[in-house]
């Protein structure tokens, strides 16, 4: 039996992409208060990670706020 060919990246790559989104979406129309804590999920790190961890002296460095540096990396 001869083996199928591999489809583009070009092809591939979006396919997957929208497979994902498909699978999201249906999930947040199955319940939309996902939503919400989807949303809310971030504000809890950066509470949670940002004002504890800037708190500890090991990691104290004078090169800035601890939350300026971890809000970019949460929030992408």
């Amino acid at each position: 039996m001869p083996e199928r060919a591999r489809p583009s990246p070009w092809i591939a790559y979006p396919t997957a992409v929208l497979a994902v989104a498909d699978g999201e979406i249906r999930k947040l129309v199955h319940d939309p208060s996902e939503l919400f804590s989807r949303a809310l999920q971030p504000a809890i790190w950066l509470i949670l990670f940002g004002e504890v961890m800037a708190r500890v002296r090991g990691l104290a460095s004078d090169t800035g706020d601890y939350l300026a540096f971890l809000a970019p990396g949460v929030l992408a």
